[in-house]
């Protein structure tokens, strides 16, 4: 009896504790001029996932079973600007679950979020236009704002919008986090798709999707998901179109006549802004492509630019691509010198320019009335989180710093490129391949992917493990 007493006084001190310190939280945030997302959801019900392990040969680990948790969602800027209302299906209310794959095994989640009803949640004055059901919210990140800077500097396609907020699920305060637009098809605002058309991507988590498709080259570990059409919608003819159509274009690359299939400026641009990065990410760079319709006059393009998470880290080399068994190498070094130079031209045409106005962008954020807002949210995302950190602004010039350096390097990489990666090739032995954690997984023959699943429990995780 004076045990459960023990313990009930310990619980009733830990509640304490809890409320107190969201307490502490809730009042901090509403004094920070940023947006504050508050979700609340059905039964104060908690998004979970089962976490699965790479099947041998694969790369990666990845979330399966995560649960669509229905809630409402609110913004408040100052004043309540938005409100989902209580969750009714195709009418109002949101569903969240846990996205990512190797982001969700972290304590600070990704989330996305669905709409029942479109709207803008970034509130740009021209809802028609922007208005739709997808959205994420991503933890915070100066890589993330400075890769999505850069894409717009080089003028893709489409470079995906944001805003910073907090965020406060079920009156738990999780930190500071951008909301942002997901790679979707809209035709007004996001990737210009036809109703026939594709949005591709060359996964390496594949393995966890239930359509997928490779090409004639095989690219183990890697094969083709969808982002359109949904895969519960796709047909075997528009599978076998796209299929056919890469296949071409593979064969076209080893003729010199790949100008027929894809469009060169959009492929440039992506490599071109993957070495001024510095990204040593190819694994997981999110390679998306479009096809505008399933006629054979649409051309591939490179979609958006897409995760930044391992960018400033290869200081005096290429993009970790370069080295990659993909298209891209085979481009610049191909009898048809045209994608080396729309390259080199682009790069003439920017340097001048990016860098510049990247360091101008940058600290115009940090002076900002958002960025100096953000820098507080920060410290309360640390304390949430339990980590120390540096200060936005001081982020800020480690970047530019970083950047400094790297424009020296590609001024003088850049004009001998095809020498510098024949050079880099050759000093590549056994075109050995790793998973994500650095394990080795095979040479180029790569293994061959069964589904045995087995699952395990490791540190109180659920994996899902194929053998």
């Amino acid at each position: 009896m004076v045990l459960k007493n023990i313990l009930a006084l310990s619980l009733m001190q830990m509640l304490s504790l809890t409320c107190q310190a969201q307490e502490f939280y809730i009042d901090s945030i509403r004094n920070i001029k940023l947006p504050i997302i508050c979700i609340e959801t059905l039964n104060n019900e908690e998004p979970t996932c089962d976490y699965v392990s790479h099947p041998d040969g694969c790369f990666g680990e990845s979330i399966t079973n995560a649960t669509k948790v229905p809630g409402r969602l609110v913004i408040i800027n100052q004043d309540t600007i938005y409100d989902s209302h209580e969750y009714r299906k195709d009418v109002s209310g949101i569903t969240i679950n846990i996205r990512g794959n190797t982001s969700a095994y972290n304590d600070k989640k990704s989330f996305k979020i669905k709409l029942q009803n479109k709207q803008d949640l970034l509130f740009r004055g021209n809802e028609d236009k922007y208005k739709d059901k997808n959205w994420l919210l991503l933890p915070e990140s100066i890589y993330t704002m400075i890769g999505l800077n850069i894409s717009k500097l080089f003028g893709m396609p489409y470079t995906p919008s944001y805003v910073f907020t907090n965020l406060v699920i079920n009156g738990d305060y999780r930190g500071t986090y951008m909301l942002i637009e997901s790679i979707k098809r809209n035709t007004n605002c996001r990737i210009d798709v036809s109703e026939n058309g594709y949005i591709i991507e060359r996964d390496p988590y594949w393995w966890n999707e239930n359509v997928s498709f490779s090409t004639n080259n095989v690219d183990v570990p890697y094969k083709y998901t969808f982002q359109y059409p949904d895969e519960d919608e796709i047909t075997s003819t528009q599978i076998n179109h796209i299929q056919e159509y890469l296949n071409q274009l593979e064969l076209s690359i080893s003729t010199g006549t790949y100008q027929d299939y894809i469009d060169v400026p959009s492929f440039a641009a992506w490599l071109l802004v993957h070495d001024i990065l510095g990204d040593k990410d190819c694994a997981g760079s999110n390679i998306f492509l479009t096809k505008y319709d399933d006629s054979n006059c649409s051309k591939i393009k490179m979609g958006p630019l897409w995760d930044f998470g391992a960018i400033e880290t290869l200081d005096d080399k290429w993009s970790a691509i370069h080295d990659d068994n993909y298209y891209f190498k085979s481009l610049l070094n191909s009898v048809n010198s045209e994608f080396l130079d729309v390259y080199r031209n682009l790069w003439r045409e920017k340097s001048p320019v990016v860098f510049d106005t990247l360091y101008e962008v940058l600290y115009n954020f940090i002076d900002s009335e958002t960025g100096k807002e953000l820098e507080k949210s920060k410290l309360l995302d640390q304390i949430r989180w339990n980590y120390k950190d540096v200060t936005f602004r001081e982020d800020i010039e480690a970047s530019v710093s970083w950047f400094s350096n790297r424009r020296i390097w590609l001024e003088n990489a850049i004009p001998n490129i095809r020498t510098d990666i024949e050079s880099q090739n050759n000093e590549v032995e056994n075109d050995i391949n790793y998973d994500l954690a650095g394990h080795i997984i095979g040479n180029s023959t790569g293994k061959v992917c069964t589904s045995n699943p087995q699952i395990y429990i490791t540190n109180g995780k659920k994996y899902l493990h194929h053998k």
